[in-house]
């Protein structure tokens, strides 16, 4: 199974002294760090990763509030305000969440439970679409 061990969890590790997340300045911005180094909005689990990068695909301010519509407009203006006022920072935080991401799938998808689960799948689809392909011809 995966290790619960916060000391071996990639997210942990983002609090270690001296550490990039250490140097943000949330100052009349919408933004907090959770303990475990998280960048949300005040008052939700909405995160700043989750916001910007829906941002850069293209949606609008509009667009993101109907996706998230517990956010105020103002409160989703404010943290794209506050990454273009301090984007190097911001780039090297949601790189280094990236690359933990990353390296948490790759831990997940190796485990032996989670490799027979996807074949359990992958053999279950199958045989759903051989069922199908046999109602259809009858």
């Amino acid at each position: 199974m995966f290790n619960r061990d916060p000391s071996c969890n990639p997210v942990h590790r983002g609090l270690e002294s001296g550490s990039i997340m250490e140097q943000f300045d949330f100052t009349n911005s919408p933004l907090r760090q959770d303990t475990e180094g998280t960048i949300r909005v005040i008052g939700s689990r909405v995160t700043l990763d989750t916001l910007v990068h829906i941002w850069q695909r293209g949606d609008t301010f509009e667009e993101i509030q109907d996706g998230f519509p517990t956010l105020a407009l103002d409160q989703i203006k404010d943290v794209i305000a506050w990454y273009l006022n301090n984007t190097a920072a911001a780039d090297e935080y949601l790189e280094e969440r990236e690359a933990e991401a990353e390296a948490l799938r790759k831990e997940i998808v190796s485990q032996p439970s989670y490799i027979a689960l996807n074949e359990e799948i992958k053999r279950r689809w199958k045989q759903l679409q051989s069922e199908r392909a046999q109602l259809i011809k009858s």
